[in-house]
């Protein structure tokens, strides 16, 4: 389980705290198209990707897709306000290629912050890093050019562009596929 190889590396957990964190993620194999959640879902769950990849994305008022975050190995997904507040969430979360990934559900995530100080540090990282992530991107979208974007994108997640359609990198980007070939083609 790499998750727990990462918590390791922040975190010394004890063989008791291991077992706990094991008992309360649990593993799902999702299949390239499936959704982890869909619009009007309330998103119960944290997902960490072990393997695979999945974006997170929205229908505009014109009804086109909108692609807002890709979430790769190792890191994390879920539409954080429905998680926190309990509310159904506006986005669409669907599985790029075959995935495993490791889900935990609010009533777990909130059992293993109050039970061990190392496991609650482990909490709070986790939606640190999902906040941070979510500050970027909105950063990215109001002060980034589309240039700026994209070369962001190839440093922090080059293996994007063999994993995912053109049309949803475009999309994430803020430009158009057409725009997206003529950037890639500055290179």
């Amino acid at each position: 389980m790499k998750i727990l190889q990462q918590i390791k590396q922040i975190e010394q957990l004890s063989d008791e705290e291991e077992k706990l964190f094991i008992a309360h993620v649990k593993p799902r194999l999702y299949k390239k198209g499936e959704f982890l959640f869909k619009e009007g879902d309330y998103c119960k769950k944290i997902y960490i990707i072990e393997s695979g990849l999945a974006r997170l994305f929205y229908f505009s008022e014109q009804g086109k897709e909108v692609t807002i975050w890709f979430s790769i190995e190792s890191f994390y997904v879920t539409a954080i306000d429905s998680f926190m507040k309990k509310t159904p969430t506006r986005y669409y979360c669907e599985v790029l290629e075959n995935s495993m990934v490791y889900e935990i559900t609010q009533e777990s995530f909130e059992q293993l912050f109050n039970t061990s100080h190392s496991l609650a540090k482990f909490s709070f990282r986790t939606l640190f890093d999902l906040t941070t992530h979510l500050i970027n991107n909105i950063d990215s979208l109001k002060f980034q050019t589309a240039k700026e974007k994209y070369i962001r994108l190839q440093k922090q997640q080059p293996s994007i562009f063999q994993k995912v359609p053109l049309q949803y990198i475009a999309s994430y980007i803020g430009i158009t596929p057409e725009t997206l070939s003529r950037l890639r083609a500055e290179k």
